[in-house]
C-alpha cells in the first residue's frame, strides 16, 4: 500500500510538472522566442496523453495507464492559444509561436517569415513573468491595467471576488472580472476582465507587485497590438 500511494504521488507530481512547464515554455513565447519542449516518454512509468483546451488557453496531462491512470493535471497558460498540429504524443517535442494575440501550439516546427519574429531577449526573465506565474488573474488584472492607461502598476488588492483594484503612479483603477462557468474540457470555471475603470475611495492594505512595465520594455510582455 504504501509504496503505490508512493509511485501515485509521483506520477501525479511528475504529471503537474509537465503541465506547469508546458504553460511556462507557452508564456516564453511572448517575448518573441521560439521555444520548444520534449515530452517525456512515460511519467514514473505510467502512460498519459496532452490535450490542449484553446478555450480555457489550459493544458491538460492524462494519465492512460498504470498507476494512477483516469487522473488529471492541468495548468492555465494565462495567454490565448491555437493548436498548429494535434498530434502531441509522450515522447515527441512540442513548439511554440507567438502571433498576434496568440501563442500557436504544434506536434512539428512553425514557419514564420524572419521579420515577423521579434528580438529574441537576453538575460534572466523579470520579476514579474515569475509573479505572472504564481498570480494568474492578478497579473491579468495588471497587465490589462497597464496597457490601458499606459502606467506601469505598483500595487494591488482584491476589493471582491469580482474587482482588483490597482494603483498606477497617482491614479487608481478598478479592474472588474466575472466568473465563467461554462464547462470546456476539465475547466469548469475562468476569471474573465469586463472592465476597467477609474477609482476613487481608499486604498490601504495593498500588495505591491513587480513592474509590468519592466517586463514590457526588455520584450519579455509583448501587447496584443505590438505582438
Amino acid at each position: 500500500m504504501q509504496l503505490t500511494k508512493q509511485r501515485e504521488f509521483e506520477v501525479g507530481a511528475q504529471a503537474q510538472a509537465l503541465a506547469d512547464d508546458l504553460a511556462k515554455t507557452c508564456f516564453s513565447a511572448l517575448s518573441g522566442q521560439q521555444p520548444t519542449l520534449d515530452l517525456p516518454l512515460q511519467l514514473a512509468g505510467s502512460g498519459y496523453e496532452l490535450e490542449i483546451d484553446n478555450n480555457r488557453s489550459t493544458f491538460i496531462v492524462r494519465i492512460t495507464g498504470g498507476t494512477g491512470a483516469g487522473e488529471s493535471y492541468w495548468t492555465i497558460a494565462n495567454v490565448g492559444l491555437r493548436v498548429e498540429n494535434t498530434s502531441l504524443t509522450p515522447g515527441g517535442r512540442v513548439y511554440f509561436m507567438c502571433s498576434g494575440d496568440v501563442v500557436l501550439v504544434s506536434a512539428s516546427p512553425i514557419e514564420a517569415l524572419p521579420e515577423n519574429i521579434p528580438p529574441t531577449p537576453s538575460g534572466e526573465p523579470p520579476e514579474f513573468y515569475y509573479f505572472a506565474r504564481e498570480n494568474q488573474r492578478e497579473a491579468t488584472a495588471i497587465i490589462a491595467a497597464y496597457f490601458d492607461v499606459s502606467r506601469d502598476i505598483d500595487a494591488y488588492k482584491w476589493e471582491n471576488s469580482d474587482s482588483i483594484l490597482v494603483h498606477a503612479g497617482l491614479i487608481w483603477l478598478r479592474v472588474q472580472g466575472h466568473e465563467n462557468w461554462e464547462n470546456v474540457g476539465l475547466v469548469d470555471n475562468a476569471w474573465s476582465i469586463s472592465k476597467i475603470e477609474n477609482y476613487v475611495g481608499e486604498f490601504t492594505d495593498a500588495f505591491p507587485c513587480p513592474s509590468a512595465e519592466n517586463a514590457y520594455l526588455s520584450e519579455w510582455l509583448y501587447s496584443p497590438a505590438q505582438a
